[in-house]
């Protein structure tokens, strides 16, 4: 459980990869096992994963998706996306598509670790990349990609008590997903889905020691069928 900035920030030193040699798949695989048999391969993508120090404590930032989109339409996201060729590594990608996204340079971006691949429902390999985020910064928002950009306190993220699940329809059968609503000052957000499951891979790898239960059934453990 989340105790401090500092425990947490040690934490992130020693629990993440610190290349993206060895990464395990998990993710919505791990929940839903038979998404592999959807995909003959999983498209390759990166996202940042932030940490930005203020005053009242760290924060992550977040992106809401405009309803046009083609993937994630409408939803809570990480700033990043797919592999491109050019991209020397997925680092590489991060800093692309952070600039792009919502014009955040790649100077003031400090990678620190990987998180292990998260696969979607969707057919992507997400990377995370953690990784600290100087301030001050002004974001300029791309908006055929980006309608808000807010940040999230790691304090309430890391919290399980702010950890909800639910089940939703996808290809004929029932499917499981994290969710974690935060209501902020001025708006209230709908975390869920893959972002929602990163960030519990998140606390999964930095509290080895957590309860995986919920009181519900136990698909990370049996499989829905």
């Amino acid at each position: 459980m989340f105790s401090s900035d500092e425990d947490f920030l040690e934490r992130i030193k020693t629990h993440l990869h610190k290349t993206s040699d060895a990464l395990l798949d998990k993710g919505d695989v791990i929940y839903n096992a038979d998404i592999k048999d959807h995909f003959e391969t999983f498209r390759d993508a990166a996202i940042l994963f932030s940490i930005i120090k203020r005053e009242e404590g760290f924060t992550t930032l977040l992106n809401l998706r405009p309803k046009h989109l083609a993937n994630h339409a409408g939803q809570v996201g990480f700033p990043g996306g797919k592999v491109e060729k050019g991209d020397e590594n997925y680092i590489a990608t991060v800093y692309r598509e952070a600039m792009e996204e919502i014009g955040l340079s790649s100077h003031q971006i400090k990678p620190l670790g990987f998180l292990d691949a998260y696969l979607t429902g969707s057919g992507f390999r997400v990377i995370p990349v953690l990784a600290l985020v100087e301030t001050p910064f002004n974001l300029v928002l791309d908006e055929g990609e980006v309608e808000e950009a807010f940040e999230v306190p790691f304090s309430f993220l890391m919290n399980t008590s702010n950890h909800e699940v639910g089940f939703l329809e996808w290809r004929g059968k029932k499917r499981f997903y994290h969710q974690m609503p935060y209501k902020a000052e001025v708006k209230d957000w709908h975390i869920w889905g893959v972002t929602a499951g990163i960030i519990r891979l998140l606390y999964e790898t930095l509290y080895p020691d957590f309860s995986p239960d919920f009181p519900i059934e136990k698909p990370y453990l049996t499989g829905l069928k």
